[in-house]
């Protein structure tokens, strides 16, 4: 695993795009911090990370869209640091995609789980290089209830991960889950393409 992490954190020099992960994690632990700010940081971090590409309802709305959510989620992000449990979770995603919903935005699982990760920590983000990851590992599709249980059973790699990264901020156990799926999941899609051109 640390090998992977470290292949994922090389990128990480000043100012790159996943970056945005850290500025928005921080945003939402700091309970001064205004819905309006908020939301800024969460559409910011969210356009980052691919969600709002050309054909998505997000790129035609202003950054005021995420208001809503973000009401929602400032009083738990506040206390992100207890253990949340697996059902909760699933509590969470739905009124996420619920609150998306009412304002005429489709929520996907990708959507739901990428705003989970980047306010409160709790859940890798469920995108394409994430889930090929985990099926070349794990051969099965990622579940909520799975991806607990790969954390419970790895976490002293986590922690090692956790201890290896030269940043200002403890980086969630998830977040070392989701940064070493996501790499796998990018490696084997670089070899693909190799393999193509060839």
């Amino acid at each position: 695993m640390k090998y992977t992490v470290k292949e994922y954190i090389a990128k990480c020099n000043k100012n790159h795009r996943y970056l945005s992960w850290e500025h928005c994690y921080e945003a939402f632990g700091n309970p001064n911090n205004s819905i309006d700010h908020l939301a800024l940081h969460l559409a910011f971090y969210l356009a980052s990370w691919g969600m709002y590409r050309g054909s998505t309802e997000l790129l035609q709305k202003d950054y005021k869209i995420h208001i809503p959510i973000v009401e929602y989620i400032k009083p738990l992000a506040l206390k992100r640091d207890s253990v949340i449990e697996v059902d909760k979770i699933q509590e969470v995603m739905n009124e996420i995609k619920n609150g998306y919903e009412n304002i005429d935005i489709k929520a996907s699982k990708t959507l739901q789980t990428k705003v989970l990760l980047g306010t409160l920590g709790c859940i890798p983000a469920f995108d394409r290089f994430f889930v090929d990851g985990w099926k070349l590992k794990e051969e099965s599709i990622p579940t909520i209830s799975s991806v607990y249980e790969f954390a419970k059973n790895h976490i002293r790699d986590i922690e090692e991960c956790q201890l290896m990264m030269d940043r200002n901020i403890l980086y969630p156990p998830m977040k070392i889950v989701d940064m070493y799926f996501w790499q796998l999941g990018y490696n084997e899609s670089q070899k693909k393409k190799t393999k193509a051109a060839k």
